[in-house]
């Protein structure tokens, strides 16, 4: 941050690793900044926390879910992609965007979806679901990434499979499998989940549901 002498000052964001451009957005508001540590599998991650002023106090306990859902994730898939540049979380006026190593959350410091499950099987209301999905994209869609939108279910269906990761990692075997199984009504079974390639077209939103269950599939199910 640069003071300019005139009331007013710069700042800079700069990031270390490469970004795709649709994960770069600003947001203006009356921020307030807390920051975390956390030793994760290549060390000490920084976690850095830009909330508006008045969610502050809400989000210093909302928020202590990142550090188990982080040794959850980098449990099943291997270290958070993006020590260098931190884990963030940044208040936005929208429900929530995996934007590499600053996510917008905007699910109002509540659990569930909005207040929903989308499992229907009571798990989906025992964490925030926008903090758990949009972070397991920083692996799937930040790190691992497709050539073409048509194949966006690297990015959806590998994330999808994450909330079941932290279900799991967080209640039981037996509570993942009822999490999964239960965003199986979801499922529309409308359009290809592979959508045409070389025209900007994504597939069906069965990417999701069915991709998740797919990856789940353990026996006797």
């Amino acid at each position: 941050m640069r003071k300019n002498g005139d009331g007013t000052a710069t700042w800079t964001w700069a990031v270390k690793n490469p970004i795709n451009n649709y994960n770069i957005i600003p947001y203006i508001g009356r921020y307030v900044n807390f920051k975390d540590q956390m030793k994760g599998e290549k060390g000490v991650l920084d976690l850095d926390y830009w909330v508006l002023d008045y969610n502050l106090e809400k989000a210093k306990k909302h928020f202590e879910v990142v550090k188990p859902m982080v040794t959850c994730f980098e449990s099943w898939m291997g270290p958070y992609p993006f020590y260098e540049d931190s884990y963030k979380l940044v208040d936005a006026p929208h429900l929530g965007m995996e934007h590499q190593s600053a996510v917008a959350y905007g699910n109002k410091y509540g659990m569930g979806y909005l207040g929903k499950d989308l499992s229907g099987s009571g798990w989906g209301l025992k964490f925030d679901f926008i903090i758990i999905h949009e972070s397991g994209h920083e692996w799937f869609a930040n790190n691992i990434s497709s050539k073409d939108i048509a194949d966006m279910w690297i990015h959806e269906s590998f994330t999808n499979y994450s909330e079941t990761m932290f279900t799991e990692c967080q209640f039981g075997k037996k509570a993942g499998s009822e999490y999964v199984i239960g965003t199986r009504k979801n499922i529309a079974n409308d359009i290809p989940i592979i959508g045409v390639y070389g025209v900007n077209e994504e597939g069906s939103g069965d990417m999701y549901y069915k991709g998740g269950n797919i990856t789940h599939h353990p026996a006797g199910d």
